[in-house]
């Protein structure tokens, strides 16, 4: 009696641990789709907004140039993409640039802090 009763306690341990394990991956599944729609939000975003967005490295290499670049700029996103951020910023205004470079740093470090992906 006492093995049937450990039998059915390893069983329902088992089933509770399938259980968990179809819950855990319907949630990544679910995750993964909100994760994709938010994705895809952003990069809509990006593409119909009238600023322009730039996302670089600490190095000052664009990762993500949005289309108004060519509007803004003159330069369309291919040119500026291989180009370092720093070169293309007129002489008198690499202060606020720098200034500018740095607050971005800090902000993707407070984000990554909390969490907040900013890659």
């Amino acid at each position: 009696q006492r093995e049937l009763a450990e039998a059915a306690a390893a069983r329902q341990r088992v089933e509770q641990e399938a259980k968990l394990d179809r819950q855990r991956e319907e949630m990544q599944k679910e995750i993964m789709r909100l994760l994709n729609q938010q994705v895809r939000k952003y990069w809509l975003l990006a593409r119909l907004c009238n600023d322009v967005i730039v996302h670089a490295t600490q190095n000052g290499f664009f990762i993500y140039l949005s289309p108004e670049c060519k509007v803004a700029l003159g330069y369309n996103s291919h040119d500026l993409s291989e180009a370092d951020l720093i070169g293309c910023v007129h002489p008198e205004d690499l202060g606020v640039m720098q200034q500018l470079c740095n607050e971005g740093v800090a902000s993707s470090a407070d984000a990554e802090r909390d969490g907040i992906s900013g890659n």
